[in-house]
């Protein structure tokens, strides 16, 4: 069974970086989604901002969970066939075995 206890932001640390932009640091996890829990103040934001503007994160996500509602009004699919500003190339790659 999936546990449900909501997260706790008392344990939730301060990260650590060095001086290099999208360097090396501690460790970073982004929690994208939690069940339907929708929050926002200035320890946890939830749905993650940005998930809109990451095609890395809606590809795969497309693949488990197309029709899953990322905002109000846009689900993975509309909003992976959205044009973004500041995007990688992101493609699949295939498995051979």
């Amino acid at each position: 069974s999936v546990n449900e206890e909501k997260p706790n932001p008392k344990i939730i640390q301060k990260r650590e970086r060095g001086s290099i932009r999208w360097g090396p640091r501690t460790i970073d996890l982004d929690i994208l989604f939690y069940s339907n829990m929708v929050r926002n103040d200035d320890k946890l934001v939830l749905p993650h901002p940005e998930i809109q503007n990451r095609d890395f994160v809606l590809f795969p996500l497309s693949e488990i969970a197309p029709e899953l509602m990322v905002s109000e009004y846009l689900n993975v699919v509309d909003l992976l066939e959205m044009e973004k500003p500041q995007n990688l190339s992101v493609k699949k790659i295939k498995n051979n075995d």
